[in-house]
C-alpha cells in the first residue's frame, strides 16, 4: 500500500508537534497524548498490515511497542506520587 508511508509520516509529525506546540501543557498530559497516538498507531497498524512482507510488519509492530513502552516508561518516571505498597 504506497499511502502508507504518508501515515506514518503524519504520525512522525504529530508526535513532534505534540513535543514542539504543547510545550506550555504540562509535560503528563503531552506524554499522554503522544501515548494515545501510539495506542492508536498501534491498533490501525495490526488491523491494516500494510508492509508486502510479514517480516516488515513484524518490524514496524515492534517499533511501535518500543515507542509506546519508552512514552509508558517516562510516564512513570514523571508520576510524583508513587507509594509504596502497604503490607
Amino acid at each position: 500500500k504506497y499511502y502508507w508511508e504518508f501515515i506514518v509520516l503524519y504520525r512522525k509529525f504529530l508526535v513532534a508537534a505534540a513535543a514542539i506546540f504543547l510545550y506550555r501543557v504540562d509535560k503528563m498530559i503531552q506524554a499522554l497524548i503522544i501515548f494515545l497516538l501510539l495506542l492508536t498507531s498501534i491498533i490501525v497498524q495490526n488491523l491494516n498490515m500494510p508492509y508486502s512482507t510479514a517480516r516488515l510488519n513484524e518490524m514496524e509492530n515492534r517499533s511501535l511497542f518500543v515507542s509506546f513502552v519508552t512514552i509508558y516508561c517516562g510516564m512513570y518516571y514523571l508520576t510524583e506520587t508513587v507509594e509504596p505498597i502497604p503490607r
